[in-house]
């Protein structure tokens, strides 16, 4: 998938202007709906490839809108929704392994453009956009030595507490662990 015009491409929302699709690009791990069937979770992430090179804007949106109610997923709950009188919490985990490579072309629909400092922009945009919902974000830098996205990632994060620095799988094991101990009160509401 491609990225819609700024600033749609940092909001959740009006997808009367549909995510242009791009032809002849290879595609990753299709993204899995929300789902309490773990068996499945765990299916699909054993299933995860990477390859190329690295636009964060896009999965972060697309994570968002995962957890929304409204299209182009249903399986969200509204904001501000409680159950038994408790409020929903809604979070994120965005990971990376590398800096922004890419950008949003958007004449042709493709993340085939080099600015770093757009696509940099927009993740600081999203994060921000994303943490004004009251959406939790945790986020991971695998392996990273860049000091500028390490300072991105860290700032994406709800608080310095949300943010893992994990140099080895060691490492990325116990930043993931902390986040599941963290989220494991929350259950999904639909």
């Amino acid at each position: 998938m491609a990225s819609r015009d700024h600033p749609l491409d940092v909001s959740d929302g009006d997808y009367a202007t549909p995510v242009p699709g791009s032809m002849n690009v290879e595609c990753g791990t299709p993204l899995t709906r929300l789902t309490n069937d773990p068996d499945l979770l765990k299916a699909r992430i054993e299933e995860i490839t990477t390859f190329g090179n690295t636009y964060i804007p896009a999965g972060l949106l697309w994570g968002w809108a995962t957890l929304s109610a409204g299209e182009p997923f249903s399986e969200g709950v509204a904001y501000g929704t409680k159950v038994n009188g408790i409020p929903v919490k809604k979070a994120i985990v965005l990971m990376t392994d590398g800096a922004n490579t890419r950008s949003a072309n958007y004449a042709t629909a493709r993340h085939n453009l080099h600015d770093i400092t757009q696509a940099n922009e927009r993740t600081s945009q999203l994060c921000a956009n994303i943490k004004e919902k009251d959406i939790k974000i945790y986020t991971v830098a695998f392996d990273v030595s860049d000091t500028s996205i390490k300072d991105l990632m860290r700032d994406c994060a709800s608080s310095t507490a949300d943010f893992f620095d994990a140099e080895n799988n060691d490492e990325l094991q116990t930043a993931f662990e902390n986040i599941g101990a963290t989220l494991s009160p929350i259950r999904i509401a639909r």
